[in-house]
């Protein structure tokens, strides 16, 4: 059966998608979940949402996780929020960690914070650096309200490490009382990276810092 999707997939990136389509639906036969999804995307290129909507439905039943982060996707362009958290939901516990982070950013809009952490975390686990940057920073705000600790220093460090600006730029200005000497050097990498207040909150640090003898906050973000 792979061998068949393979030929069918070089069909497609050939060009020649009406052979590729017949391959596909062959295997679809057999709810086979990767046919299913690819199909799914052809409807979809072609304009057909209705059509995409009840292939991506089959691979879903099939266990295809990419197919129920489409459906959540679909859902969501559609206005359709409770579908679309249902299958974010579905495509986070079947593994597809771009689920796990659209519903977590559903779940954040709503003001379900804790929740939505929870989901980040798994995103971010999995090496998404946005998520790095999000889940630290809900930790952040809410490090008083619940028993967060300093977690959040963690995600914004991996964050950071990873070349996400946000992430350097934010732990920087918490480290700014904390730790100055890393302070500077997150900044630099914030710099680097293309955050563009990091320079000038640079600039304005080390002229208090050294002016003076104490570091400053000004406020986050």
């Amino acid at each position: 059966m792979n061998e068949a999707f393979e030929r069918a997939d070089a069909l497609e990136r050939q060009g020649d998608t009406a052979a590729a389509v017949r391959l596909f639906e062959e295997l679809a036969a057999s709810e086979y979940g990767p046919a299913l999804s690819r199909l799914g995307l052809i409807a979809v290129e072609r304009g057909d949402e209705a059509g995409a909507e009840g292939w991506w439905e089959r691979a879903a039943a099939a266990g295809h996780a990419a197919a129920m982060f489409n459906l959540g996707l679909l859902a969501d362009s559609q206005a359709r929020p409770g579908d679309s958290e249902r299958w974010f939901r579905a495509g986070a516990a079947a593994g597809d960690t771009d689920a796990a982070f659209n519903l977590a950013h559903l779940l954040e809009q709503r003001g379900d914070t804790r929740e939505a952490i929870e989901f980040y975390r798994v995103s971010a686990a999995a090496g998404d650096v946005k998520a790095m940057y999000n889940v630290g920073s809900l930790l952040f705000v809410d490090r008083g309200k619940f028993d967060y600790g300093d977690e959040y220093r963690t995600w914004w460090q991996r964050g950071a490490d990873a070349g996400e600006m946000h992430s350097a730029y934010s732990l920087a200005v918490a480290y700014e009382v904390l730790d100055p000497e890393a302070a500077v050097e997150l900044f630099r990498a914030a710099i680097a990276a293309g955050h563009p207040k990091a320079e000038g909150r640079l600039a304005a640090f080390t002229n208090e810092r050294w002016s003076d003898g104490r570091p400053h906050i000004r406020g986050l973000f």
